[in-house]
């Protein structure tokens, strides 16, 4: 069975909702951007295989920033904003150049914790 194990820092991007200019043009906010290349980049330098297309399962962390003066104690998990769902979607959407597409994600494991001040998201996936 083959495992793929990778580690980006920096703060987790849901994806937002595409917005619209007033002439109609559809674009992704900026924000955003940044966490799908550093996801996508970083992915890259640990895959050296051709395109997956099998069936996959994963697991991914995210680690977000936690509040000034809280005081954390082992694992927190994270209950405010960003919605897990959307996190899933940005990073999913990231890695497609791994897969041939991200339906090909048949289980997923998702949990947000609060991390330290950079923030991040551990990835672990194999083929089912």
């Amino acid at each position: 069975m083959e495992v793929y194990n990778f580690f980006v820092a920096g703060i987790p991007k849901p994806q937002p909702r595409p917005r619209i200019t007033k002439s109609g043009h559809v674009y992704t906010p900026e924000s955003v951007k940044v966490w799908k290349d550093a996801v996508k980049l970083t992915a890259l330098k640990h895959f050296d295989q051709t395109i997956l297309t099998e069936p996959l399962v994963v697991t991914i962390r995210f680690y977000l920033p936690k509040p000034k003066g809280m005081k954390q104690l082992g694992k927190v998990f994270h209950s405010k904003k960003p919605d897990i769902d959307n996190l899933l979607k940005s990073t999913l959407d990231a890695l497609c150049p791994l897969w041939e597409d991200d339906s090909l994600v048949s289980r997923v494991y998702a949990e947000k914790y609060y991390g330290d001040e950079a923030g991040g998201a551990y990835y672990h996936w194999n083929i089912a």
